[in-house]
């Protein structure tokens, strides 16, 4: 009789410290609310990073403004190149800046001085 009260004495402290089950990973039902997901995506751009990865090996980070974009490099250059027109994608700099950065999708161009590499978001 003894034997018996301890084998169910165990089982009740076991039972007891047993993890706790996720039951939303279990059932699939009534996912966790997320009170704070992060700003809504928006149509305004202004303040989205991308980092590119170029044939040059240099490592482009895009920060997109309302009218120009910020382009910080690997090698520690800082420019600020002016928005302009794209029939399709973007495009920053060019005009009387030996700098220039035009893409669309996943994939860019980055001229420096009429010489141009190919880049990849990465």
């Amino acid at each position: 009789m003894n034997r018996i009260a301890i084998a169910l004495a165990t089982l009740a402290v076991a039972a007891c410290a047993a993890p706790e089950r996720d039951h939303y990973r279990r059932s699939g039902d009534n996912p966790p609310v997320i009170l704070n997901p992060g700003p809504p995506p928006a149509n305004n751009l202004q303040g989205r990073s991308f980092t590119y990865g170029c044939e040059d090996l240099s490592t482009i980070v895009i920060t997109e403004g309302s009218n120009s974009a910020r382009a910080t490099l690997n090698s520690g250059l800082d420019l600020q190149l002016a928005r302009q027109p794209s029939s399709a994608g973007f495009r920053f700099g060019g005009g009387s800046s030996p700098y220039e950065f035009i893409g669309a999708g996943t994939d860019a161009i980055w001229r420096v001085a009429g010489k141009s590499f190919r880049c990849r978001l990465k």
